[in-house]
């Protein structure tokens, strides 16, 4: 993601991102790279994410974020309802069957 656009969505949230995208640079948890592109390390992203998971790992309905097919297709093929719930980010093998709900 672009560095202007990382910085205009984190100042919409109240926070101060000039300040902590130089401390994360700092500490190399985040890349800049010379097209203004912020960059995570793979593994670093996947430990963030096995923390959301291993807050409530068998309870999906509790967690903010889903990012394992597995856990996003339990999750539409039952309708669970999901409290705070934040957003979710997958890429679907080739499944054949939709998730379709008759308002």
């Amino acid at each position: 993601m672009d560095r202007n656009d990382v910085i205009h969505i984190l100042n919409g949230c109240g926070l101060f991102p000039e300040n902590g995208i130089h401390v994360l640079v700092e500490r190399s948890l985040v890349t800049i790279d010379d097209k203004s592109k912020l960059g995570m390390h793979d593994l670093l992203r996947d430990m963030g994410r096995e923390v959301i998971r291993s807050k409530s790992p068998m309870e999906l309905e509790e967690r903010s974020r889903l990012w394992f097919h597995e856990d996003v297709l339990d999750v539409l093929s039952k309708e669970t309802i999901l409290n705070g719930f934040v957003g979710m980010d997958f890429l679907l093998p080739s499944y054949h069957q939709a998730f379709i709900k008759e308002v």
